[in-house]
């Protein structure tokens, strides 16, 4: 079911917005900073892959790529942002990394005859 791939989009896309307003902001104590600019790349390129997820018909081994690299970009940009102490930003990447699971798990499954 793509989508569940919904999931992922709009943590993603609010973790962007957070990610913008660090990246801006002067009081948030890392603006300007490289480390806010590659954590707002990550959210960015999540959502854009989540974007790709819903709109495109993907098989086989690029929906396993594509499901993996989600997974691996929400959740290290999770990571970065925690580390850059933005907390809501790093629950909504935490979220979206769990939304990637979800939309894994409810995936049809081809049966073998």
């Amino acid at each position: 079911m793509r989508l569940s791939y919904l999931l992922v989009l709009l943590p993603a896309t609010v973790s962007a917005v957070l990610g913008g307003a660090a990246y801006i902001r002067p009081d948030s104590g890392v603006d300007g900073t490289g480390g806010a600019l590659l954590a707002l790349a990550g959210a960015v390129a999540v959502a854009v892959g989540a974007l790709i997820a819903l709109t495109a018909v993907l098989r086989g081994a690029l929906r396993g790529v594509l499901d993996a690299l989600l997974f691996l970009g929400a959740a290290l940009t999770a990571v970065a942002a925690w580390f850059l102490m933005q907390d809501a930003f790093a629950a909504a990447m935490a979220l979206a990394a769990l939304g990637v699971l979800i939309a894994v798990l409810l995936r049809p499954r081809r049966r073998l005859a």
